[in-house]
């Protein structure tokens, strides 16, 4: 009997446990508790099955119904507020494009144009310069050789020129006034004197060639001159035996004269109008002699001052030909300086070395300008470019800051290429657009912040503004622009 009662205290002990775990089940598991009921609910095998799931149907709507309606209120002001926020709230347009901050008046890089050997050099990397200072001395031995050469030869072409322009112009001495021919250099004065005996024996050859034209006129005329008086002479003995054969021959019709006397006088008269005709014929001759004497003293006085412009042009030719040369050799002597084209910061120095040969064309340094402004350079994609243009505004994020630290700073675009470019490394085409940081935006920024040229940013190009909507249904409104259309 006792044995009896101790089960049965331990059985309902037993039962009375379950039903506290029941108890904590369902208070731990009021979800399992659900789904069982709505299973319940849902398949209804037995006539109190279904009663059980009416009465459950009653109370899942109260349960529910609160929820549903609150949820849905809820979902409806959100989609309202999403809405409207959607339709009116502008957002910006933008292009990216990436780039990198610039001298506004570019950085100016060193090349030279014939390359030599490396002497001294003045700069180093970084270093600060004015326009105008030495950068590197090149070695400029065989500049000033040939700068040498070619002033020699101008010089040489400068005196001949001095000499023949003075032999054009009949002048008595040769005027070597010219800032080429210094007579303080010993070349020169050499130049000077030999040009001075070219020109006095030419002169004098000259001289002597019509010395001897002017002799010959000088005899001719002479001859004629005393031709003339023997002629004055025989015509007046002429008109006396032609009045004694005139008188004889009246005499002679009277037969008061003979006849032999009447032929003496005839024969006398014939022979001296002979000797008058001899006499004219020789100064006709001596006349035709002088006049081409004459012929040939201007012919030779031309041939000389032909001679001396053919020689003066072409000597004219050759001094233009040497001035631009030595011209350009003194350029060449004074790039063997190189010196700075501009105020800036030394970057970039290609040679170190003492004694090291810079190529031809070859860079040598850049030099960055301190004092220009500084800009921001970007590239635009294509697909972008329609809409830009000058006096955009931009914002830019500089990608050496922490954009947390540092806000976009504002600016404005001042400059969009005409024409795409290529990039030759990838093939990608972008147009370039410049812009202006705003001085105050700068300053405004907590931050104290350095710009640099190459520093590398990201610009936003505001294009202008659309609300959410518009941006989500512009590919639909393209799409129809393109629909219905035949290809």
């Amino acid at each position: 009997m006792k044995n009896i009662d101790i089960k049965k205290q331990a059985q309902s002990e037993t039962d009375g446990g379950s039903k506290i775990e029941d108890k904590k089940e369902d208070k731990i598991h009021p979800i399992k508790t659900f789904f069982d009921n709505t299973k319940r609910f849902l398949i209804a095998k037995t006539a109190e099955e279904a009663r059980y799931r009416k009465k459950i149907e009653s109370k899942l709507v109260k349960q529910v119904k609160p929820a549903v309606i609150f949820g849905g209120v809820a979902i409806g002001i959100c989609i309202g507020f999403f809405v409207i926020w959607g339709g009116l709230a502008p957002l910006d347009s933008a292009a990216v494009a990436e780039g990198t901050i610039i001298v506004s008046g570019n950085h100016k890089t060193i090349q030279h144009l014939e390359g030599g050997i490396i002497e001294e050099i003045f700069v180093e990397e970084g270093q600060t310069v004015n326009e105008g200072d030495n950068l590197i001395k090149l070695s400029d031995t065989s500049a000033k050789s040939t700068v040498q050469v070619m002033l020699s030869q101008l010089r040489f072409a400068k005196a001949l020129e001095k000499r023949l322009i003075a032999e054009e112009q009949e002048d008595d001495e040769v005027d070597f006034n010219d800032p080429i021919l210094d007579i303080n250099d010993p070349e020169v004065e050499v130049l000077i004197k030999n040009q001075k005996a070219l020109f006095d024996l030419n002169k004098k050859a000259l001289r002597v060639q019509m010395d001897v034209y002017n002799q010959r006129i000088l005899q001719k005329n002479e001859e004629i001159n005393s031709q003339e008086a023997r002629l004055e002479a025989i015509t007046s003995r002429l008109a006396i035996a032609k009045e004694q054969f005139n008188i004889t021959n009246d005499l002679y019709k009277k037969g008061l004269e003979s006849k032999t006397r009447l032929l003496h006088f005839q024969e006398r008269y014939e022979e001296l109008e002979g000797e008058m005709h001899s006499v004219k014929a020789f100064i006709a001759k001596a006349r035709e002699e002088i006049y081409e004497t004459d012929l040939h003293k201007v012919h030779a006085e031309n041939d000389f001052k032909q001679k001396i412009a053919e020689k003066y042009r072409e000597n004219h030719i050759h001094v233009l030909e040497l001035e631009q040369k030595l011209q350009y050799a003194k350029d060449i002597l004074e790039r063997t300086m190189i010196k700075a084209p501009n105020a800036g910061m030394v970057t970039g120095l290609a040679y170190h070395t003492i004694g090291g040969v810079i190529q031809q064309g070859a860079k040598v340094m850049d030099i960055v300008p301190q004092d220009d402004k500084l800009i921001i350079e970007a590239y635009v994609l294509p697909q972008f470019i329609e809409s830009l243009y000058v006096g955009l505004e931009a914002k830019v994020q500089l990608n050496a800051y922490k954009s947390r630290l540092v806000p976009r700073i504002l600016g404005k675009v001042t400059y969009v290429s005409a024409d795409k470019f290529v990039n030759q490394s990838n093939g990608q085409s972008f147009y370039t657009i410049k812009i202006e940081l705003d001085e105050e935006s700068i300053k405004s920024v907590n931050t104290d912040i350095k710009l640099y040229p190459g520093m590398p940013v990201t610009v936003f190009i505001v294009k202008g503004t659309r609300t959410f909507l518009q941006y989500m249904m512009s590919p639909i409104v393209d799409s129809f622009h393109k629909a219905f259309k035949e290809a």
